[in-house]
């Protein structure tokens, strides 16, 4: 980000987005291919996480939580398509904020659609398991983006 180059790099993006906050994670599975596979990615990202490795080991039990019942084919879990996660590297805060930087995690998870993913959320599995989220995450920011194929002309 301090190379000569950076500006290059990220002047295409600005026009696209209100803020552009930039930050990096480490995979929990490498390569992360379900962020070039799936047609929804679920971005979430948990601030203030505190204790880190309660935080960590959660977000792995609902990840498998998924995974299982994916497999088994049950209900709206059908249209997941797996994730990956990470601890930030960067201390960071929610909306980009200076005060109150500090640990996070991202999590991403793949899905057929926006709507499948909020129907999930409706689900007894989802209310079972959202605690694993939510214990020992200070805030979160939840947002979807909609991947589309971009063919040369």
């Amino acid at each position: 980000m301090a190379s000569p180059s950076y500006p290059a790099i990220v002047a295409p993006l600005l026009p696209l987005t209100e803020r552009l906050l930039l930050h990096h994670f480490t995979p929990s599975v490498f390569p992360p291919s379900i962020l070039g596979s799936a047609p929804v990615i679920e971005f979430a990202t948990f601030y203030g996480i505190e204790p880190v490795e309660l935080v960590v080991r959660n977000t792995g039990k609902f990840q498998r939580v998924l995974e299982e019942a994916a497999g088994r084919g049950e209900g709206d879990v059908r249209d997941y398509l797996g994730g990956v996660w990470g601890e930030v590297i960067e201390d960071i805060a929610k909306g980009g904020a200076e005060e109150g930087k500090g640990r996070a995690l991202r999590l991403c998870l793949g899905w057929t659609s926006k709507e499948a993913h909020m129907k999930f959320r409706e689900t007894q599995l989802f209310k079972d398991n959202v605690g694993l989220l939510r214990d020992g995450v200070g805030s979160a920011e939840v947002y979807h983006v909609a991947f589309k194929a971009v063919r040369e002309v």
